[in-house]
């Protein structure tokens, strides 16, 4: 699976547009629970907001960068056309997980 890094502003808009809601009264096939979601062509994980100053001493965030971030891996050049043709997030050229690593 080829992974692919993600920036949106509103969570349900990207949602919506990959006809995915959170609406736990409708747990069906295509509800998010707000993590992650997995099918056999792709992956969603939800990293959410990323800090952008942490305190060195006492590990507390003092800054967040904006926007919300999520990580996705596609299986197939259908699935990356899709991804990559997101109208409701901006695609990012690197991981958004803190340490830069991908989550598995």
């Amino acid at each position: 699976m080829d992974p692919l890094y993600f920036k949106a502003h509103d969570k349900d808009l990207v949602l919506q547009e990959l006809g995915l809601h959170t609406d736990p009264a409708r747990q069906d096939e295509k509800f998010f629970d707000g993590n992650v979601y997995e099918t056999p062509d792709f992956l969603l994980v939800w990293v959410g907001k990323k800090p952008r100053e942490i305190d060195q001493v006492t590990g507390e965030v003092l800054s967040w960068q904006q926007g919300n971030f999520f990580n996705v891996w596609v299986r197939g050049q259908v699935m990356m056309d899709f991804f990559t043709d997101l109208r409701t997030a901006q695609l990012l050229p690197q991981p958004n997980t803190p340490d830069l690593t991908l989550f598995k």
